[in-house]
């Protein structure tokens, strides 16, 4: 995949064809024809700057840096929520540092569950007796076995 400055490159940047603004326009509720159309674009001109858009945002680059970006937002919020419970005791800013904590806990993947319980319910069949042409077989010739005896000698 290409870093996110070889992304941008393709698509020249000027008023009509900037993504940034493009990807604002659709986020507003305007179609892509729409988009085009106001800006003398085409069609397919938009939808590769969407994918630009789409690129930069969901990538691994543009994911981490969202991801720091929310977390930087949060660990201050947190620190806020602190300072006042801290200093006035005011337990709503304590149950929303929790929140805050937990929802940053979550971000970061720091509180999966430690393990998984799988309950079935419901009737099980006994197992069937699934044997094997050859079983059946060695169990006819078993059987015929006992009922003719082969004879010393």
């Amino acid at each position: 995949m290409p870093n996110d400055e070889s992304v941008v490159d393709m698509i020249p940047r000027d008023a009509a064809n900037d993504s940034a603004a493009i990807l604002r326009q659709a986020i507003e509720g305007k179609s892509a024809q729409e988009i085009a159309t106001q800006r003398g674009l085409t069609l397919a001109e938009v939808n590769r700057a969407l994918d630009v858009e789409a690129a930069r945002m969901l990538g691994g680059e543009g994911t981490r840096r969202a991801i720091a970006a929310e977390a930087g937002r949060l660990d201050r919020l947190k620190q806020r929520l602190y300072e006042t419970y801290m200093q006035t005791g005011d337990t709503n800013s304590a149950s929303l540092y929790v929140k805050a904590s937990e929802r940053l806990a979550s971000m970061l993947g720091w509180n999966h569950p430690a393990g998984h319980v799988v309950s079935v319910i419901g009737n099980l069949q006994e197992p069937q007796d699934n044997k094997t042409n050859t079983q059946r077989m060695l169990e006819a010739v078993r059987a015929l076995k006992a009922e003719y005896p082969l004879k010393p000698g």
